[in-house]
């Protein structure tokens, strides 16, 4: 669905249109970081298109349809150095670790609206 720049880049990357990063502090705050072309007279037909997958990659990250992506990811991570694997093993327990918060705080976490007992017992 989306390419995700690893520790080691394949040869052909493709080119960035645009970039949104998040830069985690050492005091655990965020930084988001948006970039975007220059728009000018001579791109400027390029702006709706860009301007699309900018929201839809938005859209991708509010809604943890990249998680999966980002996992995978962080599997395929660099091996060279052993601490990577730890650092990666810790990453994957935390995220586990806060799902786990979630669904303990807000039971109807991934829970249906309508009940599927509720549909097979509709009349039609």
């Amino acid at each position: 669905m989306f390419n995700f720049f690893k520790k080691h880049k394949k040869p052909e990357q493709p080119k960035a249109l645009s970039c949104i990063s998040f830069e985690i502090n050492e005091d655990g705050t965020i930084n988001i970081v948006c970039d975007w072309p220059d728009f000018t007279d001579d791109n400027v037909k390029s702006l709706a298109t860009i301007a699309r997958y900018y929201a839809l990659g938005i859209h991708a990250v509010n809604c943890g349809l990249l998680e999966a992506d980002i996992i995978e990811t962080l599997k395929n991570h660099d091996t060279s150095n052993p601490y990577n694997n730890l650092f990666v093993h810790n990453v994957l327990i935390e995220i586990i670790n806060i799902e786990k918060t979630i669904r303990e705080k807000n039971p109807a976490y991934h829970k249906p609206v309508i009940s599927p007992l509720n549909v097979l017992n509709e009349e039609n």
